[in-house]
């Protein structure tokens, strides 16, 4: 089907509900048009999504396949469950998780005066309309698991530094400091059982596996950041080109030029946060033990850049560098050229 014969289905997300709101083809997104766009509230329950569907149905016109697509914001797991449910009650909704930044953008152009969930809706259903969208493809079984783990081991590392920090402090009460210190010594056991858990959903896994041993070979690459990279980024394969992955990963350069103002390039930080930190310590790492990260980051600093715009470009390199490495399926050689046709 022609993607500007699509209707377009907004649907706002919540814990407990979901408003849906219908933007057709050939409408556009002013004030008079969005106050008349269709729209109805539903529990967030399968039984919700089948008084959706049923809904949906009275508003489109009557083919095969059902003529919508729908979109939603990135909302965590409540996204994430509502278009498992949605693809099972309607395959070809074909349900697309957009990006919240890009989705407030241009919620912001419509120049709303108020937000609300039903507006919110209806915002996202010309999002969809004039952007369409790719479908949200669902993580594995394995990479959900391992996504799991690696963000919770995240978080408890993040609990465990602030408690380390008020104990680095040295609070004048003796209870205190010993509570602390428990706290300290218990998040350390369950961070072991979560690293020692990721460890072996990598093994059962021949895939991962497979592509843990050819990402760890590479110097500067160690556990945490193949997993994460696993975890985050899946099947590295998946990433066309060099290009895409560094944009994924937010570790492209940002250029801001205007009339005779252009500053250097910086670091978008327009991507996942949680692979960039990862693969900010495995460059720190890389520039001591891998001879060639080591040698490009010493000719960068050498020609004058800032040491943390090196680093940068080396955040950079690696990443291509792993995702040639797995689409080669050979280890990381040192002494020879590293995939550059396939970067």
């Amino acid at each position: 089907m022609s993607k500007t014969a699509l209707h377009w289905v907004g649907v706002d997300v919540s814990h407990l509900t979901f408003d849906a709101a219908i933007a057709s083809p050939g409408q556009h997104a002013d004030a008079a048009t969005l106050k008349r766009v269709a729209s109805a509230a539903f529990d967030r329950t399968p039984e919700g999504v089948q008084r959706f569907m049923s809904w949906l149905r009275t508003k489109l016109p009557e083919q095969t396949p059902l003529p919508a697509r729908v979109v939603m914001e990135a909302t965590g797991m409540y996204s994430i469950e509502l278009t498992a449910m949605l693809c099972k009650a309607c395959p070809e909704l074909s349900p697309a998780i957009a990006n919240p930044e890009r989705t407030s953008s241009f919620r912001d152009s419509l120049g709303l005066r108020n937000k609300t969930d039903r507006l919110d809706a209806r915002a996202l259903a010309f999002f969809g309309l004039e952007r369409c969208p790719s479908a949200y493809e669902p993580l594995s079984q394995h990479q959900a698991e391992l996504r799991a783990l690696s963000r919770s081991r995240e978080g408890l590392i993040e609990t465990r530094k602030a408690h380390e920090n008020q104990l680095a402090q040295n609070p004048p009460s003796d209870f205190a400091r010993k509570t602390l210190k428990k706290v300290i010594a218990q998040l350390v056991k369950v961070i072991e059982r979560i690293e020692a858990e990721m460890r072996r959903v990598i093994a059962s896994h021949e895939d991962f596996k497979r592509d843990y041993a050819l990402l760890t070979s590479i110097a500067g690459v160690g556990f945490v950041t193949a997993a994460v990279i696993l975890a985050e980024l899946g099947d590295l394969r998946r990433f066309g080109c060099a290009r895409q992955i560094g944009a994924y990963a937010g570790v492209t350069p940002y250029r801001n030029q205007s009339g005779r103002h252009d500053s250097p390039g910086h670091m978008s930080k327009k991507g996942n946060s949680r692979v960039r930190r990862a693969v900010y310590m495995a460059a720190l790492s890389a520039i001591t033990y891998n001879p060639i990260m080591a040698s490009i980051y010493k000719c960068l600093t050498s020609d004058g850049k800032k040491p943390m715009v090196a680093l940068g470009a080396i955040m950079r390199k690696l990443l291509v560098l792993m995702r040639a490495i797995v689409v080669s399926g050979k280890p990381f050689n040192p002494c020879g050229k590293a995939c550059e046709e396939n970067a």
